[in-house]
């Protein structure tokens, strides 16, 4: 994923949830993260046809495998390319535990399954206001 850095490059050996890392933030970034400046280069990612506008947010690597070895159904996420926002994305908040993760989860297969043009087109609205009304960052 194409992002601009808006947290220090410090690698902790363990993977952490966003609101674990608030320390890691740079100055710049207490700018860019409310507004979501950090991730408009994630277009790049979409015309090279890695990822789609609407979709379900990519996790940490390490998260990941976990949570598809803990967690039932969370295999279902990769049906779908990954997106720059979704609709757990606008309806839900960061998570920071396996329990988030499951409520979060609900929201991605939600979408799976009832993945169309006017819902997406309303998650792109819905992203919109988050964004305009700095709703959800961290």
């Amino acid at each position: 994923m194409v992002k601009l850095r808006s947290m220090r490059n410090q690698q902790t050996g363990e993977a952490k949830f966003a609101g674990q890392e608030k320390d890691r933030v740079l100055k710049i970034g207490k700018i860019m993260r409310p507004v979501r400046i950090d991730e408009v280069l994630q277009v790049v990612n979409i015309f090279k046809g890695e990822m789609s506008l609407i979709g379900l947010r990519p996790e940490q690597i390490a998260f990941d495998r976990q949570f598809e070895a803990e967690i039932p159904y969370y295999g279902y996420r990769k049906k779908l390319a990954p997106g720059i926002t979704g609709w757990a994305q606008v309806m839900y908040q960061y998570v920071e535990t396996k329990e988030e993760m499951m409520t979060k989860l609900s929201y991605d297969l939600y979408y799976v399954k009832n993945q169309n043009l006017l819902f997406d087109l309303k998650i792109i609205l819905l992203t919109i206001e988050a964004v305009v009304f700095r709703r959800g960052a961290k």
